[in-house]
């Protein structure tokens, strides 16, 4: 594509995306490229964050597939995208120079969340979340899906993939989710 080609479909990406990731009451923190960083429960604490972010993400992945049709008429096939989602403490703020600042974060929880989103690519899954997540969310059927261990981390980190909201999963589903769990076991 095109520099004008790149910047429309962006567009055409980012402000469904952006409205989704508002509605579950999150907040953006930049846009990099192709790539929305977000968090939650900053500047207004959100007992229920960890729930609004794997809500908005599921959200996200339903309204690409719905976008597919517009993607087609700009000649672009396949489009899709990948989420990481961590829970931890992190800092927030204005940071960087005395010329220019900007509100983000920093921190381990950070790196994780973006270590997370690079996992996809290898399990073929959309949104991968961390254990202390998956631990804070409710209303969301999951599944296991490795240890895996990250850079700069010593110990391995529980991963899982949110699969759909709790009472919106079929018996086709189900039934997988149960022979899947049962390979799992073995």
């Amino acid at each position: 594509l095109d520099a004008k080609e790149v910047k429309n479909f962006l567009n055409t990406l980012f402000t469904p995306m952006t409205a989704i990731i508002f509605e579950h009451k999150g907040t953006i923190d930049k846009y990099v490229g192709d790539m929305i960083v977000a968090f939650w429960s900053d500047p207004i604490d959100d007992p229920d964050h960890a729930t609004h972010c794997v809500q908005a993400a599921l959200k996200m992945q339903q309204k690409v597939t719905e976008l597919a049709p517009v993607f087609a008429e700009q000649k672009l096939t396949n489009v899709g995208i990948r989420i990481g989602i961590n829970t931890g403490p992190m800092h927030v703020g204005d940071m960087g120079s005395e010329y220019r600042k900007a509100y983000t974060v920093l921190g381990d929880s950070v790196n994780l969340a973006s270590r997370l989103e690079g996992v996809n690519k290898m399990y073929g899954t959309h949104i991968m979340v961390s254990e202390d997540t998956k631990n804070l969310c409710s209303g969301v059927v999951f599944r296991f899906v490795d240890c895996i261990y990250v850079k700069g981390k010593a110990t391995p980190t529980k991963v899982y993939e949110p699969l759909c909201l709790i009472g919106e999963q079929t018996a086709i589903l189900e039934a997988e989710l149960a022979e899947y769990n049962k390979a799992m076991a073995l």
